[in-house]
């Protein structure tokens, strides 16, 4: 799965096929450790004239049987365990102790009964030990690192001990067992890259599942819904709608749909809607309506048209969602985007080489640009000399009146609102600088800003 580009996040998803995985490899530790017993018991049992003598060294089934027993205790932990107590990354690594010790207790086994066991003994312990290597590699290869450490820690000692011995059957299985290692581990591989593409998928559609689920009640708690004649007559509002267009039940009742209309959108866009519905067709759109205290809203509106026997439309049922924070949200970061493109360009501005005036010039030119600033689109810098008391003006950007840039040209400390900053050392924001008692200056043909 591409995790760039899924909404799920990689955190939650990694998690969640941890656990998965931790649950298939215990689901097979029950039959691996049955498996175990039932042949390492057979070994204690069988005839004990084939260990040559060595029947001391059939102690050593003792070690398995403890391993196993150990592993099914651990897998009933898990089983009783409850789900949401579970610590997927605890019990894998309980597992994968598990599955390496059981490894051990097998090649220590091989290592001790190997040498001094008839042929026929040997191969028979050959052919158990490389039995149990394919068994594992089938339960466990959902974890591709704890197979390859089973693998190497059971058939080790084997390839040591038989390129110990030399004879015309010895030679040909030292070669043999490398190469079925690596058979082994490509059929693990194989099976892993499965498992995880399939569990992958699994896990992907029970959470988009979920998701969808999740929205899906969303949108039922927050939907706007009307449904209207053939005359576009609201026939039938509910309480989301009387909540967000401010009208009461009764006042939507026998209008249509331009009580709330904010005159935003044009006379095109209410033609091809109405020409889609007539039709039969679904209109989806985003349209901004006015509340009743004129204040504006966004909604993302499906207009499902309920079409009699001959395809002709009997009423219309509008479902809306209320996107007017996502609008705000996307204006914002619009507004966020060009702020940082502007601050970029200045600071690259700044850089260069020429005057400051020349710089600080076409700086100004550049923040100008910003919507915030097309009330007047009037900028200056004062600068303040050194053990001076009043500013002097350094560049402007915009058209100033000649009373303005006479009565400007110095500001003393402590004046207005340019002088005030100054001499506070603190940035000074006024919204309505006409109505700010703190903006002294006034000049004719002033306007807002």
């Amino acid at each position: 799965m591409d995790k760039q580009n899924s909404l799920i996040d990689s955190k939650v998803f990694d998690d969640l096929f941890l656990k998965e995985q931790v649950k298939v490899l215990y689901e097979g530790l029950g039959s691996s450790v049955i498996g175990t017993l039932v042949i390492s018991t057979v070994i204690y049992f069988s005839n004990p004239v084939m260990t040559g003598g060595n029947e001391n060294a059939m102690n050593w089934v003792f070690l398995i049987w403890i391993v196993a027993i150990l592993r099914g205790i651990d897998a009933l932990f898990y089983k009783k365990s409850k789900l949401e107590s579970r610590s997927s990354t605890s019990y894998l690594a309980r597992l994968a102790i598990g599955a390496l010790m059981g490894a051990a207790s097998w090649s220590i086994l091989f290592w001790n009964t190997f040498p001094g066991s008839s042929f026929e003994f040997q191969v028979y312990m050959i052919l158990v030990v490389t039995g149990i290597a394919s068994f594992a590699a089938t339960t466990l290869s959902y974890h591709l690192g704890i197979i390859l450490g089973y693998l190497a820690i059971a058939m080790l000692p084997m390839e040591i001990l038989i390129l110990m011995e030399s004879s015309v059957f010895y030679t040909p299985l030292a070669v043999l067992l490398p190469l079925y290692f690596v058979f082994q581990v490509s059929g693990a591989k194989r099976i892993s890259k499965n498992y995880r593409h399939n569990i992958s998928l699994q896990i992907e559609f029970k959470l988009k599942e979920k998701e969808y689920i999740n929205l899906q009640y969303a949108v039922d708690q927050h939907n706007i819904v009307s449904v209207s004649d053939t005359n576009g007559k609201i026939e039938y509002a509910n309480h989301s709608l009387e909540e967000i267009s401010q009208y009461s039940r009764q006042e939507l009742l026998g209008n249509d749909h331009g009580i709330s209309n904010s005159g935003y959108h044009s006379t095109s866009f209410w033609k091809e809607m109405w020409a889609s519905i007539t039709s039969g067709k679904v209109w989806h759109g985003e349209v901004k309506n006015a509340a009743k205290d004129g204040s504006t809203y966004w909604v993302e509106s499906t207009i499902v048209p309920f079409v009699d026997d001959h395809g002709k439309p009997e009423k219309y049922i509008t479902i809306r969602t209320d996107i007017t924070k996502l609008k705000e949200l996307e204006k914002k970061n619009i507004g966020d985007k060009n702020d940082a493109l502007i601050r970029a360009h200045v600071s690259q501005i700044l850089q260069n080489q020429g005057s400051l005036k020349d710089r600080m010039s076409e700086a100004l030119k550049i923040i100008s640009n910003s919507p915030e600033f097309n009330i007047q689109n009037k900028l200056g810098v004062f600068l303040l000399p050194e053990n001076a008391c009043e500013l002097e003006m350094f560049v402007t950007h915009g058209k100033y009146t000649d009373e303005f840039m006479h009565r400007e040209k110095c500001v003393k400390l402590g004046s207005c609102l340019c002088g005030r900053a100054a001499d506070s050392g603190e940035m000074i924001i006024s919204d309505a600088c006409m109505t700010d008692p703190n903006h002294e200056h006034t000049f004719e043909g002033m306007t807002a800003h």
